[in-house]
């Protein structure tokens, strides 16, 4: 699809040019996110071995999606059952486990991880059909400086925008979605600061850094996730002590402002040329419950003691390792 290229070569070029700097920043003010493509998580840590440990995370949350029905040609209103957003966070992943080699001069340290997937419907009865396209869209925001009302959001972003601007934002990418298809652009980002419901602070909300990715998901790419799921974000937090309440609250209480947009592909032959037919959900999801043995992320003021407990807790014991931030997400 059309934004896949230019997302791998950004990572390719983020993967060389910010290993080499690595050593000569302050680690605790980092964040690393991950590229799957590269085979590498957060921080270093093997891709294969950040799955193992999202897989006992101790903090999570699900949220569905009223989607349509892609295993029907385009237009089919749906909903459809299985289409949802799933976060997991996990408390203290051990430096040891990273190959770069800021291992070696921080060895005990360890960082909060976070993973957010796309779950797709599956079985032979929900195939995607090849007549639809899904666009994943997500908004940057400047970490250092990241809204405090979002770190109590619902999963709906009200926190920070009202019912009518995130209706209004949708409505904007049903809008563009078709006529950036018209010109080969699948995927467009739709901005707070054009939509006039979206004044004031909100039209801040989504655009603290002024940027955004998209990503374009065909029917042969849905149909070839393994276990149906799609990987939106791997994140990292800074490093830390292990047990430090603090870092797991502030780096495992934070919501992650997105779209999800399902719409006609190149081989639609239904429909109007209008947006109808095309869905677009915002949301903001962020782990808010704990597994057993565990404890969520708070978003308010934390402690500085024990954080998670449980099997994979502080204690005890995320995007693909390379890029590092020293305050937002990379403009991909």
């Amino acid at each position: 699809m059309l934004c896949r290229k230019s997302l791998t070569s950004f990572a390719g070029i983020a993967l060389l040019s910010l290993a080499s700097a690595q050593e000569s920043e302050d680690p605790d003010s980092w964040g690393a996110y991950g590229f799957p493509d590269y085979k590498f998580g957060p921080w270093g840590v093997p891709d294969v071995t950040f799955e193992r440990l999202m897989k006992a995370p101790n903090a999570t949350s699900n949220y569905p999606l009223q989607a349509p029905d892609t295993s029907s040609p385009f237009p089919a209103p749906g909903p459809i059952d299985g289409w949802s957003l799933s976060l997991s966070v996990v408390a203290d992943v051990p430096m040891s486990e990273s190959n770069m080699s800021l291992a070696l001069v921080h060895p005990n340290d360890t960082f909060t991880g976070s993973r957010l997937v796309l779950q797709t419907p599956t079985g032979s009865d929900s195939a995607f059909d090849e007549s639809w396209s899904v666009c994943v869209i997500q908004w940057s925001i400047d970490l250092k400086n990241y809204p405090a009302k979002l770190r109590e959001d619902d999963g709906s972003c009200s926190s920070v925008l009202s019912e009518q601007c995130a209706r209004d934002l949708e409505k904007a990418a049903r809008e563009q979605y078709i006529t950036g298809r018209s010109r080969s652009r699948q995927c467009p980002c739709p901005w707070t600061a054009d939509i006039p419901s979206c004044a004031g602070e909100q039209a801040e909300a989504l655009s603290g850094n002024g940027a955004c990715s998209s990503q374009g998901l065909s029917a042969d790419d849905i149909n070839r996730l393994s276990d149906g799921q799609y990987r939106v974000l791997q994140y990292g937090g800074p490093l830390h002590e292990r047990g430090n309440r603090t870092a797991y609250d502030e780096s495992g209480s934070l919501a992650w402002p997105m779209m999800v947009l399902w719409g006609p592909s190149e081989n639609a032959t239904g429909g109007s040329p209008g947006a109808d037919g095309v869905v677009a959900k915002l949301s903001c999801p962020r782990a808010k419950e704990a597994t057993q043995g565990s404890t969520a992320p708070r978003g308010g003021a934390a402690s500085d003691t024990n954080a998670g407990n449980g099997e994979t807790g502080l204690s005890s014991m995320m995007l693909v390792a390379g890029v590092l931030l020293t305050g937002g997400w990379a403009s991909l």
